[in-house]
């Protein structure tokens, strides 16, 4: 099943096309990286439709969605939301493992939220209406306990990494990529490349570099290497990452 809406083009300038218009995506906010918090989900994936989403693609949070939301399998995906300007700014930045869309249906609340995937993404979408029975909820508690976590743990860096009024330098956004894939460790056995986090980031890969050095020589990071990176201090690192600019740099 593929999803009906508008194929979405990627932009080398930090936009993106649409059939209607180009979405300029804001500088104010940069996405929250996160993978892997709906795991145990995998074990219901028989009760949902799996879905086949090409790189472009999207999803809105139409009045049709609300009563739907999605598990990751495969691929990556953003949240994104307008703003009463008119403005694109990004949510989430989604690895597999991950539900969305379950904030919205869980509330029954339309916003101008949709989602555009970034591959080839591999989805499976489970009807809140028929999901949640007495029955699911009486075999599947662990899943419930599952969604909660995930929405509490999304409500929290929303709201604490919500849009500021200016643009963040470039080593506020790497470390807020590296803050919310970390969580609560501090070994990170798997994250972004240089060439995936300039992508998302819409900065030159030598800036990521250049960052990530920097992370070091202040004793924030210890050691990084192609599949793993050692965080020394997360309180630093999550000032960083909300623009603190009184850190010493």
């Amino acid at each position: 099943m593929n999803a009906p809406n508008a194929n979405i083009l990627f932009l080398p300038n930090g936009m993106f096309r649409t059939d209607q218009q180009d979405l300029i995506i804001s500088e104010h906010t940069v996405p929250l990286w996160l993978g892997n918090l709906n795991l145990p989900w995998e074990e219901v994936l028989h009760l949902g439709v799996c879905c086949i989403y090409k790189k472009g693609q999207s999803i809105f949070s139409s009045e049709g969605n609300t009563r739907y939301f999605f598990y990751l399998q495969s691929g990556s995906v953003q949240s994104l939301f307008e703003d009463d300007q008119g403005e694109i700014h990004v949510n989430l930045y989604m690895q597999s493992g991950m539900l969305f869309n379950e904030m919205i249906c869980m509330a029954g609340i339309h916003k101008k939220d949709f989602y555009i995937f970034v591959k080839d993404s591999k989805v499976v979408r489970f009807d809140r209406e028929t999901l949640f029975s007495p029955q699911f909820l009486r075999d599947y508690p662990h899943l419930t306990v599952n969604l909660a976590c995930s929405l509490a743990r999304k409500a929290l860096i929303l709201a604490e990494f919500k849009p500021k009024g200016k643009p963040l330098e470039t080593i506020h956004k790497v470390a807020r990529l590296l803050y919310t894939l970390a969580a609560s460790r501090q070994h990170l056995d798997t994250y972004p490349s240089h060439n995936e986090m300039a992508r998302i980031l819409n900065v030159h890969r030598s800036s990521i570099a250049r960052v990530i050095k920097q992370l070091k020589e202040m004793g924030i990071v210890i050691r990084s290497t192609k599949h793993h990176l050692l965080i020394s201090d997360m309180d630093r690192l999550k000032r960083l990452a909300i623009g603190d600019i009184s850190i010493t740099l």
